[in-house]
């Protein structure tokens, strides 16, 4: 009864119900668009802000990438989190971008400048061994167990 009480008096004083009483909404980011050109990932990089959040304990490079990556896929942007794997046996997040006037483009979100990583260059004063490119995709139950069996 005072549960009730208190949602009808909600309801009048506001003309809505208490947003933990409501159904949550869901959001889903657009479908990537094709024939995106360096131009507009240019502009969508220089319009994301993650780039001036400070690089400390527990945001690193790897958090610049997801954060960048996040804003570009809402853009319907599509891009690919690469790790550039150095000779020191360190790595570093940037964001590879597929573009339809420069095949793939590659940025450092942490920068928000656009870098032309290859294997034997240097960047960021180390010489480049690897690159691989995070991909992320639904298993089935089955097909995690045996894939954990693997790496056992």
């Amino acid at each position: 009864m005072l549960l009730s009480g208190f949602l009808s008096g909600f309801f009048y004083g506001t003309g809505e119900l208490p947003s933990w009483w409501q159904e949550p909404t869901s959001y889903l980011p657009p479908e990537h668009q094709s024939g995106i050109d360096l131009n507009t990932v240019s502009a969508a990089i220089a319009e994301d802000k993650t780039n001036e959040q400070a690089y400390r304990p527990g945001w690193n490079c790897l958090d610049y990438a997801w954060a960048t990556m996040r804003a570009l896929s809402w853009q319907g942007i599509p891009c690919y989190i690469t790790a550039l794997q150095y000779e020191d046996g360190t790595n570093h997040a940037v964001l590879a971008i597929p573009t339809n006037d420069e095949d793939l483009v590659w940025y450092d979100p942490q920068a928000d400048i656009k870098i032309e990583p290859e294997v034997g260059t240097i960047y960021q004063g180390k010489r480049v061994v690897g690159l691989q490119i995070m991909t992320i995709e639904w298993l089935t139950l089955d097909e995690f167990t045996e894939l954990m069996k693997e790496v056992d």
